[in-house]
């Protein structure tokens, strides 16, 4: 029971550690900022325990392990609230894909503490419900298969 209790603490600290790397990929964004703060705190921590236990200035047993991954979550989630940035929101969509259903061209906001307000047109392509893969784009240009989505609206409502 220990041994399954260790594998699964230590999948859940890569699959951490993966989310914080595919953040780092241009144009890749992870839409859940708080999962990639406990990536980030988590990919340093293992980096650094593996660099102690490489040079044997540490050793690790199976108890220390789950101590040190529970630690890391807790500090991802206390860095995540002091210094949390508003993410972007989807405020409209303009087009979708005519043959992938997980592609949009919409429109995204993000507001700050003070009253500024960003906004960005984009193509954003959703891999999974927390990874997308977002690029800058000129709504001028849009052809086939883009279908725009008050055309898709209309269709619907005959």
């Amino acid at each position: 029971m220990k041994r399954i209790i260790e594998i699964i603490c230590i999948i859940i600290a890569l699959i951490f550690s993966v989310i914080f790397l595919l953040s780092l990929i241009p144009n890749f964004e992870i839409t859940k900022e708080i999962l990639r703060n406990v990536g980030l705190v988590n990919t340093l921590g293992l980096t650094f325990i593996l660099i102690l236990r490489l040079f044997r200035i540490i050793r690790i047993n199976k108890i220390n392990i789950i101590g040190l991954l529970s630690f890391f979550l807790i500090v991802g989630v206390m860095i995540h609230n002091i210094f949390w940035e508003e993410e972007w929101v989807t405020q409209r969509i303009l087009f979708r894909h005519g043959h992938l259903s997980n592609r949009t061209i919409e429109i995204q906001t993000k507001n700050h503490k003070t009253e500024q307000n960003e906004k960005r047109i984009i193509e954003r392509t959703k891999y999974l419900n927390i990874i997308q893969k977002v690029n800058e784009v000129d709504t001028i240009n849009i052809e086939l298969p883009w279908i725009r989505e008050d055309e898709i609206k209309n269709k619907n409502n005959k």
